[in-house]
């Protein structure tokens, strides 16, 4: 099956679980904000979720009042280009590409901070080796393909999104850890 086909398989699924989206989604925020890999983080790098992608807002809030470092993604729609920046609230954001909320340009992340940093990534499935299937643009293997040094890598998805297998390609981006409304997996386990 290719990339494509598995993200319109993916859709048609999470279309008959939209319903308990809003739910699973403070499950998973709870889950996030009790996990040591966040805990122990300075850096949060999150996002502004899309109607069909768990909300993070809770944790973004959750991080901000805990005194950490928050930074969200701004793509440039013509390129595989994406930077993250830093907010000091959520209502820091407006709309940017592709109807996402985005922050305004500032004080980017610094890819090579050796500060503890817990990544939260989206994605349209993953495995629970690491393996990600994002929306095909790239943003997130591009960004992350730069990195000097290993950051903690979380994607973050419904369980109805976790599937066996994916094809996965050399400069896919892996993940270290899943986490979901049934849990938090080690994907180096």
């Amino acid at each position: 099956m290719t990339k494509q086909e598995l993200r319109n398989q993916i859709k048609q699924i999470m279309s008959s679980n939209a319903a308990s989206f809003q739910m699973f989604s403070s499950q998973i925020c709870n889950l996030i904000t009790e996990f040591s890999e966040y805990k122990k983080a300075k850096n949060i790098l999150a996002y502004m979720p899309l109607n069909d992608e768990v909300d993070l807002k809770p944790v973004i809030k959750a991080a901000l009042e805990e005194g950490k470092t928050v930074y969200l993604p701004k793509v440039d729609p013509l390129s595989p280009q994406m930077e993250f920046y830093k907010i000091n609230a959520v209502h820091e954001t407006s709309k940017g590409a592709f109807g996402i909320d985005e922050p305004e340009a500032g004080i980017p992340f610094n890819l090579h901070s050796n500060t503890e940093t817990l990544v939260l990534v989206p994605g349209r499935s993953f495995t629970s080796k690491g393996a990600r299937l994002g929306r095909g643009k790239a943003y997130y293997d591009t960004y992350f393909s730069f990195l000097s040094h290993k950051l903690t890598m979380a994607g973050v998805c419904f369980g109805c999104q976790l599937v066996q297998e994916l094809p996965v390609e050399k400069h896919d981006i892996t993940m270290n850890w899943i986490i979901t409304e049934k849990g938090i997996i080690d994907c180096n386990s």
